[in-house]
């Protein structure tokens, strides 16, 4: 047996779908987020975008994002970004009538009844991004896993993953609402103080994701991050104007947010208030747009901080 095969059984254990590395990696993030911050926030940047973080003078709409990350705070944010509490905000700015309607909020996974619940619908969590299990038949799935997978989201903290400080006082819970199409598109509005600017439109997102930009008037915008423009004649939707002022009064309190919807028919639903979009660390190409995005982005005069700890290193 050589080292390699004698190593072998360690680079399973390593590997990046394994307990230990994930075990690992949460423990090293955590150790760095409570201790050095900015080594940490500096070396995801540039493994993002590709270039060095400039918090002294951003630029770039990926740089204003890490700045509002470091130095601003407002508890509205934070409320927000609470899947359970930004309902409420939904229902006082626009009415409840857009929110997607929940069959229960739980705080752990034995709560659960599924014979309370109907054949199909959606398990997310509240205080995470992308945590989220979508059940077409509550009959065909494996539900000892997927208990055991929420039972994991529960006790993990989204902010020592992210470094979204909005994220990090949420106390966790466990949301069902309504399966709606399962091939649904979304939109997506960038908005500036109060302004939408930009939309994104992400079609056939279980099997086939493509993004495309627009601007105010539908014109498509030959800007793509992570993921490749869809290719097809894709026409205004009915509803863009009313989806457009709507998320324009979702907005307004905020330097910045990308407000998200789901439109079925007639029928527009609130999706999420999204803050730090791909958590600020995804290139644009071509580049130019990271630019273009960030002087939109109007930086508070003044920094506004709470106490925490995050804000002291800083």
């Amino acid at each position: 047996m050589n080292l390699l095969q004698a190593l072998y059984p360690l680079k399973v254990l390593m590997s990046k779908d394994s307990f230990l590395y994930k075990k690992i990696r949460t423990m090293y993030r955590k150790y760095m987020m409570n201790n050095n911050y900015l080594a940490l926030l500096n070396h995801d940047f540039r493994a993002g975008t590709g270039y060095n973080l400039n918090l002294e003078s951003p630029q770039t709409f990926n740089e204003k994002l890490q700045w509002l990350k470091c130095y601003y705070r407002d508890p509205l944010m934070a409320r927000c970004a609470d899947k359970v509490t930004a309902r409420t905000f939904v229902k006082e700015r626009i009415g409840g009538e857009h929110l997607i309607p929940i069959y229960g909020i739980y705080n752990k996974v034995e709560e659960i009844d599924l014979e309370e619940l109907p054949d199909r619908f959606v398990l997310k969590t509240n205080h995470a991004s992308g945590q989220v299990i979508i059940c077409k038949d509550k009959h065909r799935m494996d539900w000892k896993n997927e208990f055991k997978k929420l039972k994991g989201w529960l006790e993990s903290n989204y902010y020592y993953e992210s470094g979204e400080w909005i994220y990090k006082d949420i106390q966790p819970k466990i949301i069902c609402e309504r399966l709606l199409d399962e091939n649904i598109s979304d939109y997506k509005f960038y908005c500036f103080s109060g302004k939408p600017e930009i939309l994104l439109i992400c079609f056939d997102r279980q099997y086939n994701l493509t993004m495309n930009y627009y601007d105010m008037n539908f014109n498509f915008l030959k800007v793509k991050q992570s993921s490749d423009n869809n290719s097809k004649q894709v026409n205004m939707p009915k509803k863009f104007e009313f989806m457009k002022s709507l998320a324009a009064e979702l907005s307004a309190p905020f330097p910045h947010v990308r407000v998200d919807f789901f439109a079925i028919d007639d029928q527009v639903y609130f999706s999420e208030l999204t803050f730090f979009d791909s958590n600020g660390m995804e290139a644009f190409e071509p580049v130019e747009w990271d630019y273009r995005l960030g002087s939109m982005i109007e930086l508070p005069k003044q920094n506004v901080f709470d106490n925490c700890a995050e804000s002291r290193r800083i």
